[in-house]
C-alpha cells in the first residue's frame, strides 16, 4: 500500500542544473505544469509523486508514493455542495447567490482571468454580461430560484468563452474551480497553492496560452487541465 509523506518532511530542492536536465528527459508519466513550482517543497503531506517535483521524475523517485485521485474531489462533486463560502454573493439572489466568475476567489487575489459571458440569445441587442462561477461549473446558464436554488437550462441566455479565450465544453473553468477548492480546503496537503491554481489557468486560457515551465519550456492549457484531473476521481 502506498504511504503518504509525513507533514514534517521536506524534501531539498534539486540543483538549478539537475531540474533542467529533467526538464528535457522523456518519458513522463503525465503532462504536467512546473512553472515557479519547481523551486518549492512538498506541501504538507501531498505524495510526492503527485507534487510537480515528483511528476518531473516520471514517478520513479524514491520518495514515499502515493495516489494522485485520493487528493481533491470532483468537479460535480463540489457543484453538489453549492453554495460554498468565499465564491458566492448573499446579495445576488437572482443567480442563486453567484458571484462573478472573474471576481472569485473574492478573498484572494489575483482573480480569474475575465473568460466567460451569458449571452441574452433573445435579444442580442442587450450587453451580454460576466457569466458566474456556478454556471462555469455548471456549463451552462441555468434557471434560477431563491435561495440559491436552480435547475433546468434558461432558454434566453447561452454560456459562451469571449473572444480571445479557448475553452471547449468549459472543461478547464470547471477543473479550475475545483482545484482552488480543492487548494483551500485540503491545504496544506495538497501539491498546489489557490493562488497557483489561479496562475496557471490564466496563462492558458487566452487562445494559444501557455504556462512557463523553464526559460525554455512551456505547457498549454491540455497539460494543464490534465494535470488538475489528475488529483481528483
Amino acid at each position: 500500500m502506498n504511504t503518504p509523506i509525513e507533514p514534517n518532511t521536506q524534501d531539498t530542492p534539486p540543483k538549478v542544473d539537475e531540474q533542467r536536465r529533467r526538464l528535457t528527459k522523456g518519458g513522463l508519466a503525465a503532462p504536467v505544469v512546473l512553472g515557479t513550482l519547481l523551486s518549492r517543497p512538498v506541501l504538507g503531506a501531498a505524495p510526492h509523486n503527485c507534487t510537480i517535483s515528483g511528476q518531473l521524475s516520471g514517478n520513479v523517485s524514491t520518495h514515499l508514493q502515493g495516489v494522485c485521485t485520493s487528493l481533491g474531489v470532483s468537479p460535480l462533486t463540489w457543484l453538489s455542495r453549492w453554495p460554498w463560502r468565499g465564491f458566492y454573493d448573499s446579495t445576488r439572489t437572482n443567480l442563486a447567490g453567484a458571484s462573478d466568475f472573474r471576481a472569485t476567489p473574492n478573498y484572494l487575489s489575483p482573480k480569474f482571468a475575465d473568460a466567460y459571458e451569458a449571452t441574452d440569445v433573445v435579444d442580442p441587442i442587450d450587453a451580454s454580461r460576466t457569466a458566474t462561477v456556478l454556471e462555469v461549473l455548471l456549463g451552462k446558464v441555468p434557471t434560477y430560484g431563491s435561495n440559491y436554488s436552480y435547475s433546468g437550462t434558461d432558454p434566453n441566455f447561452q454560456l459562451q468563452v469571449k473572444t480571445g479565450f479557448s475553452d471547449t465544453g468549459f472543461e478547464l473553468g470547471k477543473e479550475a474551480i475545483a482545484a482552488f477548492l480543492n487548494a483551500v480546503n485540503s491545504a496544506p496537503n495538497f501539491p498546489l497553492t489557490g493562488p497557483e491554481v489561479v496562475a496557471m489557468f490564466n496563462a492558458v486560457i487566452v487562445t494559444g496560452g501557455s504556462y512557463p515551465v523553464s526559460s525554455t519550456v512551456s505547457w498549454n492549457a491540455a497539460q494543464v487541465l490534465a494535470y488538475f484531473k489528475s488529483l481528483h476521481p
